[in-house]
């Protein structure tokens, strides 16, 4: 028997405006489907100053290191650098003190803002495939030395295999450590047990059945609750 799925008016009608000729609504679904497949993440890793990161922390640590090497770096010089729209509508960095700014979209810890001759940033956390190469283009452009690594194939500074865990919470343990163990919070703890759920999956592992079932149905309260009963030291 077919599971039988209750619909809002206002979502049929919306429906209803993709349907081409007579089709029924369970074909309107089936294209918006295959028109609109499962996005994959990009869990590719970087090698910046001899650390491993992902493509947040890797930002958070380009731009962290390029202030660092000038002496004297203003909002407009830093913004000269590192245009808004590299990143996209967030921009690459954000003044703390902008009103209304969402700082889970931010790196917005003491230790991870960036102090400016003028005034304080943090630096933006949201980037993808389709933002990160233009960050790289430009990090390219500013001298800074970036080295793309296979995440199938993890592999140290010197060139050799990595030990990569093979459970969920290992993984995500190892991430942490690799990074510096930082003090995650909630967000980017989220995020790496996402990114660790899919490096296993390029690796043909599957230790936490559930909670990658739980992750492509974006049942986001399950993966809460997963992240917080792990009890992660940070």
């Amino acid at each position: 028997m077919s599971p039988t799925v209750r619909l809002s008016k206002q979502l049929y009608s919306r429906l209803k405006k993709h349907a081409r000729g007579f089709d029924t609504p369970e074909q309107v679904i089936e294209r918006l489907l295959d028109e609109n497949p499962p996005r994959t993440r990009d869990v590719r890793k970087y090698l910046f100053n001899g650390h491993e990161y992902g493509k947040g922390r890797l930002v958070l640590a380009v731009v962290q290191e390029f202030v660092r090497g000038r002496k004297k770096t203003s909002h407009k010089d830093l913004l000269s650098s590192w245009p808004k729209h590299v990143q996209g509508s967030l921009g690459v960095f954000a003044k703390i003190d902008e009103p209304e700014l969402d700082i889970k979209r931010y790196f917005f810890r003491d230790t991870e803002q960036v102090t400016l001759t003028d005034c304080t940033v943090a630096i933006c956390n949201q980037w993808e495939k389709e933002n990160i190469g233009d960050f790289l283009d430009f990090a390219k452009d500013n001298d800074v030395k970036i080295v793309k690594i296979d995440t199938s194939t993890p592999t140290s500074e010197n060139g050799n295999k990595m030990n990569r865990k093979k459970t969920l919470r290992g993984l995500v343990i190892q991430m942490w450590k690799e990074e510096g163990k930082p003090a995650w919070n909630y967000s980017e703890t989220r995020n790496a047990c996402l990114e660790a759920n899919d490096e296993l999956q390029t690796r043909g592992l599957n230790p936490a059945k559930k909670f990658r079932q739980k992750v492509e149905e974006n049942d986001e309260a399950y993966i809460e609750n997963w992240v917080g009963g792990c009890h992660f030291e940070w």
